[in-house]
Parts: structure tokens; C-alpha cells; sequence
């Protein structure tokens, strides 16, 4: 419960400074998937459910508590998606 708290913390922390990144109204069964996604580093996962934009502000707030682990995950399954669909969402 505590987890789940905190995730909905960030959500509207996202939503509130950037508006355009957060394009869906966040549900309980939201807040459980996004818990879910990001204990098991599924962070690709995020980024079709929820947008690359949403993604990419959880990135900057893992590079605010530089927590650069997770950063480097981030951008690797964006890159790993980017070589397979050839396209080009970009890191940063």
C-alpha cells in the first residue's frame, strides 16, 4: 500500500509540473500496473501503456535522486525498442 502511494505521488507530481506527459486519469488498477512495471524494470512496458513522454519524466526523476542504474535501464529498452521498430524516440 505504502508503494502504491508513493507511485501515485509521482503521477500527479508528473502530471502537475507536465501536464502533456500524463494523458490519462489515473486509475487504482494504473497506480498497481505502473508499481508492477517498475519493480520488475518492465519500464518499455510504461512507455507503450502510458507514452514515451510520461517515461521520460520518470527518467528525469531518477536522474534528480541519481539513481543511474535505473536511468541506464530506461534508455536501454528505449533504445532496444528504437533498433527493433526502427524509430527514433529519443533518450533524452
Amino acid at each position: 500500500m505504502k508503494d502504491e502511494t508513493l507511485i501515485r505521488i509521482m503521477v500527479y507530481e508528473i502530471r502537475e509540473k507536465h501536464p502533456d506527459a500524463v494523458r490519462f486519469n489515473p486509475t487504482p488498477k494504473d497506480i498497481k500496473s505502473i508499481l508492477l512495471y517498475m519493480q520488475t524494470r518492465k519500464y518499455d512496458k510504461i512507455m507503450y501503456m502510458y507514452g514515451y513522454k510520461f517515461l521520460l519524466k520518470i527518467l528525469e526523476l531518477f536522474e534528480d535522486v541519481e539513481n543511474y542504474e535505473e536511468c541506464f535501464q530506461i534508455v536501454e529498452q528505449i533504445r532496444k525498442h528504437n533498433n527493433l521498430i526502427n524509430d527514433n524516440i529519443p533518450t533524452k
